[in-house]
């Protein structure tokens, strides 16, 4: 379970510089670096519709995190709009038991009645551990199901696996979080939300 909001609250109150990097929390007053995770995931979710993709399930972790919750929305919402929402496709895997949860949810869309067209992995660990299991179960990638990762990972290249990935600007995230912090350090009460642009990518 997440306690960050807890955290950040009792930081906020002792007046301790904070910047939040790739997440923060609704009604809290603090700085933070974030991108714009409900955009690009709906941008992804189309592009696979907009590919004649149709069968299409999400794979997120389920606890309260708004860059997981955005993502999840920017995909469902998708789906919703050009009405291919399938509510047993919505995968929300419990952190504590996410090895057995992201093998049982392989298993269940390798198993489905209707053929998956494509898995949307909210996560860079969600999609590694999907992956592996989807190797495991003989699931080819793209010829039987294409992948959308939330991020970019080394062991793309390693892997050789065809998909689209969301790249975030990571270093410019980075600075931009430096800068703010030391604003704050300096005295500056003026609080700062950052929201970077992302990109969708293609390793073939």
């Amino acid at each position: 379970m997440d306690n960050g909001r807890q955290i950040a609250e009792k930081i906020t109150r002792r007046h301790i510089p904070l910047v939040q990097v790739d997440r923060f929390y609704p009604n809290l007053e603090a700085n933070y670096v974030i991108v714009d995770n409900y955009n690009v995931s709906a941008k992804a979710t189309e592009h696979l519709i907009k590919k004649g993709l149709k069968k299409i399930a999400v794979v997120c972790y389920d606890f309260d995190v708004n860059a997981l919750t955005e993502r999840r929305r920017g995909c469902t919402d998708t789906l919703s709009k050009y009405k291919l929402l399938d509510s047993n496709l919505i995968k929300n895997i419990n952190y504590q038991d996410q090895e057995e949860e992201i093998k049982l949810a392989i298993h269940d869309l390798k198993n489905y009645p209707e053929k998956i067209d494509a898995v949307f992995f909210c996560s860079r660990k969600v999609f590694i551990t999907g992956v592996r299991y989807m190797y495991k179960n003989a699931i080819k990638i793209p010829e039987d199901m294409e992948v959308v990762c939330f991020d970019k990972i080394d062991s793309f290249a390693i892997a050789n696996i065809p998909i689209i990935y969301i790249e975030q600007p990571i270093k410019k995230m980075g600075e931009k979080a430096v800068d703010v912090l030391m604003e704050q350090i300096k005295g500056s009460d003026t609080i700062k939300q950052c929201v970077f642009d992302t990109e969708l990518m293609y390793m073939n």
